[in-house]
């Protein structure tokens, strides 16, 4: 498993795969605001982890994310005509 990570044989998409998972969390940690669902608190949190193949939680996470920019915005950005006020 290792072959495919380094040296000569490593795998060319690698990179490219991180870079992609990077900036793909960051903007989603720049673009919304996260919070818990108003029935949860922060110790009701289960950090407990399964090891399969892969390592994953036990339970799910659950957030709730809101648009940090007004919806007019992201409504121009999503059309061919962008008009500001």
């Amino acid at each position: 498993m290792t072959a495919m990570l380094e040296g000569r044989r490593a795998c060319l998409g690698k990179n490219l795969g991180l870079k992609v998972v990077q900036s793909t969390l960051a903007n989603m940690v720049h673009g919304f605001s996260w919070r818990l669902p108003d029935n949860m608190k922060e110790e009701d949190l289960n950090m407990d982890e399964i090891s399969l193949l892969t390592t994953s939680k036990k339970e799910p996470l659950v957030v709730v994310a809101e648009a940090r920019l007004p919806s007019h915005i992201y409504t121009a950005l999503g059309s061919s005509e962008v008009h500001f006020p």
